[in-house]
């Protein structure tokens, strides 16, 4: 599909969300940040060309956000200019290099990454620590991006790069649907009796439920109990996970239900949590922020 300013969309929900909640904490907190350390010499020219490759076959990097009187609207460019920028960082050793880079890559993912016409909602720059050691970020705006994007990103990078290297050709697409078309679907379902049942659904589902106050179960502030607190034992989730043959996840929220049981006396709860809301298997490998 082919969009431009012309042919510009409202956010969802979610996306909007996130930039009024970007508009109050005044940073990049929301920001999906990806760090890649390469242990191998990396050729910037085919980097570059793997990340233009990127852009090109997922819309979501070539996604702008506009504000017109005070209303959000998106919009996907045909094609965007990138150049990667490749920097030594100070250091006499290769640990004091990599520790520069983290720290000066640390900071810059805190930033807000700004909105507009001209602004791409992504950045990705790249350390040389040595001749064969490299570390490169990608920072990535909420509203472009999820946690699962990552994994779909790290393929591509992988791909890509080693197709360019041995001069083979690359498919036109990236083998998903594209992230404006995701978004058009979502829209268009909101309007649709199929999605106002949907919504109406959960609706009923919580209705009754309250809100629970768990800050009197908080007693001790010691930083030291805070880490025995969050400290996992991934082994027995592993086992239990297997044993019920489910997952890691599923495992976590029980715990965590019956925990609040114990804790509050309340044994019906409800907890809503994201989903990575890739069921629709066209959307399976799509890079944006699917999860809802």
């Amino acid at each position: 599909m082919s969009y431009s300013i012309e042919k510009r969309i409202p956010l969802p929900y979610q996306e909007e969300y996130l930039l009024l909640v970007e508009e109050r904490i005044k940073c990049g907190d929301l920001n999906c940040a990806f760090g890649f350390r390469f242990h191998a010499e990396i050729d910037r020219e085919i980097m570059e060309k793997t990340i233009r490759k990127i852009v090109e076959n997922n819309d979501a990097f070539r996604m702008r956000i506009i504000n017109e009187d005070g209303k959000y609207f998106q919009y996907c460019e045909e094609s965007t200019e990138y150049v990667l920028r490749v920097t030594v960082p100070e250091g006499s050793s290769a640990e004091e290099r990599y520790n520069a880079a983290y720290a000066e890559a640390m900071a810059e993912i805190k930033k807000l990454i700004p909105i507009g016409s001209e602004n791409p909602l992504w950045k990705c720059w790249m350390y040389k620590i040595d001749n064969d050691d490299y570390f490169m970020v990608f920072n990535l705006h909420h509203a472009i991006s999820d946690g699962y994007s990552a994994s779909i990103l790290t393929e591509l990078l992988k791909k890509y790069y080693a197709a360019i290297k041995n001069n083979e050709e690359i498919e036109s697409a990236s083998g998903a649907s594209g992230y404006m078309e995701f978004i058009e679907n979502e829209l268009e379902l909101s309007g649709m009796e199929k999605g106002k049942k949907q919504l109406q659904y959960w609706a009923d589902e919580i209705e009754g439920y309250k809100p629970l106050d768990l800050s009197e179960f908080i007693k001790d502030e010691n930083p030291e109990m805070a880490k025995k607190i969050v400290n996992i034992d991934l082994a027995s989730i592993d086992s239990a996970a297997k044993k019920a043959k489910s997952s890691h996840f599923a495992v976590l929220m029980t715990a965590y239900h019956i925990a609040i049981s114990k804790l509050t006396g309340v044994h019906d709860t409800l907890i809503g949590f994201a989903s990575a809301n890739r069921t629709d298997k066209k959307f399976r490998n799509t890079i944006g922020f699917l999860s809802r």
